[in-house]
């Protein structure tokens, strides 16, 4: 279906800065040739030391009225904290989370427009919804690597249920908004979370719905100082992490990770939803002090599964 988005229609661009002077230019770049005009940037820097703020002042005195820089005296941040501290300053219907370092499909903004505004049709309620599109992965030249993160990482954005979601994440956030309903749902972050984009998805697994798109909105740069990089889900990937986790000193630091956010989700939301769903959460974020026989008897019972076989099996020596 095809939805009719009106002009009216605004979205807040939050955009987290960090010493991305290097890339920021074509992000910017790619912004202003997007063909929904009705947005406006949010930005805030987290202190960065090179010519990043140079490059914001320079945009914003380009498109005075569309520009909203963040100055605050808190630097380093961290890139979660960053997107909260943004957040605050959102009033738009929709919000969008934007990297420094990528490249936006021109027509992004409008793709994922129809597609969480027809969602909220479907939903006919004011219902927290939270959308996401594949990615094409490509190298600092912008070289296509992937032309699918989803099949370059073996991910399933349809495993989008809390079980799935508290233990392995499916959404990234440069590829990712949400309407207002979600925005006013989702902070404060609490302390406990993995990453901002993790968290989200998990709030919208239990309080509202998750939606996506097989069509990729972004060009994803894969280089030697972005945050979080795309790992190719090979076989010599899955050997080399089996590896890793028998050799940790630690098997389960990870899964005490998943455990604290499920914990913090489980604190805030239970009273929202189903007794099943309830109980579930809270036995997964009371591992720590079970048995490993419990915390197996809970994986199956509650189907805590990642995407495919290796990666399950990894998960079940983590715990």
């Amino acid at each position: 279906m095809i939805t009719v988005i009106e002009p009216t229609v605004k979205v807040d661009i939050l955009l987290a800065t960090y010493n991305g002077g290097r890339f920021l230019a074509e992000q910017l770049a790619s912004i202003e040739r997007q063909t929904f005009s009705e947005w406006r940037l949010i930005a805030r820097d987290d202190g960065s030391t090179d010519n990043t703020i140079l490059i914001l002042e320079e945009f914003r005195e380009r498109y005075p009225d569309k520009i909203l820089l963040i100055e605050d005296e808190e630097d380093n941040l961290g890139p979660s904290q960053n997107f909260e501290r943004l957040l605050a300053y959102s009033d738009a219907p929709y919000f969008f989370f934007c990297d420094q370092d990528d490249v936006w499909i021109d027509n992004k903004v409008a793709v994922m427009l129809d597609l969480i505004i027809s969602a909220e049709a479907e939903e006919n309620s004011d219902r927290a919804i939270f959308a996401h599109s594949d990615l094409t992965i490509v190298d600092s030249e912008l070289k296509v690597i992937a032309p699918s993160m989803w099949q370059y990482q073996y991910m399933e954005p349809s495993r989008c249920e809390w079980n799935h979601l508290v233990v392995q994440n499916v959404v990234t956030g440069c590829a990712a908004m949400g309407n207002a309903s979600l925005r006013r749902k989702i902070v404060p972050f609490p302390k406990e979370i993995i990453m901002h984009d993790w968290w989200i998805a998990l709030v919208a697994s239990v309080i509202g719905r998750i939606v996506w798109t097989k069509e990729c909105t972004v060009m994803y740069r894969q280089h030697s100082k972005n945050d979080t990089g795309a790992k190719h889900w090979s076989l010599i990937h899955v050997f080399a992490t089996i590896v890793r986790i028998l050799r940790s000193p630690s098997l389960r630091k990870i899964v005490r990770s998943y455990q604290a956010q499920a914990e913090a989700l489980h604190k805030r939301y239970a009273s929202c939803i189903s007794p099943v769903d309830r109980e579930g959460l809270s036995a997964f974020a009371s591992f720590e002090s079970r048995s490993y026989f419990y915390r197996f008897v809970i994986v199956l019972r509650y189907r805590i599964f990642k995407t495919g076989f290796l990666r399950n099996l990894a998960l079940l020596l983590r715990i």
